[in-house]
C-alpha cells in the first residue's frame, strides 16, 4: 500500500467537514504504514491537535508547536520569515523524535493558542521542509478549514483525502 500511494502522492492533505470522523486516526494509519519510506506527519488540526496522542500515552510530555513559536519571538503582527527563523525550524524539526522507526509527527498548536498566530509563512516552511526530508507528508486539518494556512497546503496537495460520516450534511460541508 505505501508504495503505491507514494508512486502518486509525496503530499497528502487529510480533511473533512466534521469533526470526529477519524482524520487522526487515518493520518496516523497512513504514517504508520509508510514508516519503511519515512514518513512525517504534520498536525494542522488547531481545535484537537491529537494525531501525536495516538503514538505516545497520554501522560508523556509532549512537544508543541508552541515550543518553535516560542523559539522564533517574532515580533508583534511579524509574519515574514528570515532566514534565521527558516534555521530555527530546520533544526526544531530535526530535533523532533521518531514515534515510530522511521516516523516523525510534527506537533500541533496546543488548543489554547490562538490560530492567528500560526502564520502561513510557518506552516509553509514546515512542509516545505517535511517534504524534502521525508518521502511522504500527511496533514492532519481541523474539520473548520477556514485559515490561509491550511487552504494554501491542500491546494499543493498531491492527494486529498476526504474523511466523512454517511450524513448528508457532513458530506456537504
Amino acid at each position: 500500500m505505501p508504495e503505491t500511494v507514494t508512486k502518486y502522492a509525496k503530499l497528502i492533505g487529510v480533511v473533512s467537514g466534521k469533526g470526529g470522523v477519524g482524520k487522526s486516526t487515518i493520518s496516523a494509519n497512513l504514517l504508520a504504514a509508510a514508516r519503511d519510506l519515512g514518513a512525517i506527519g504534520l498536525d494542522l488540526d488547531v481545535t484537537k491537535p491529537d494525531l501525536l496522542f495516538h503514538f505516545l500515552p497520554e501522560n508523556q510530555v509532549r512537544i508543541d508547536l508552541r515550543d518553535l513559536l516560542n523559539t522564533l519571538n517574532l515580533p508583534e503582527g511579524e509574519t515574514a520569515l528570515d532566514r534565521r527563523d527558516v534555521g530555527l525550524i530546520t533544526e526544531w524539526i530535526d530535533r523532533l523524535p521518531e514515534v515510530l522507526p522511521g516516523v516523525t509527527v510534527i506537533p500541533g498548536p496546543s488548543r489554547d493558542l490562538a490560530l492567528p498566530t500560526v502564520t502561513r509563512s510557518l506552516v509553509a516552511e514546515l512542509v516545505r521542509y517535511a517534504t524534502q526530508k521525508a518521502r511522504l507528508v500527511v496533514v492532519d486539518t481541523a474539520f473548520d478549514i477556514a485559515d490561509e494556512a491550511t487552504l494554501d497546503i491542500l491546494y499543493g496537495a498531491d492527494l486529498l483525502l476526504v474523511v466523512t460520516s454517511p450524513d448528508h450534511t457532513a458530506v456537504y460541508q
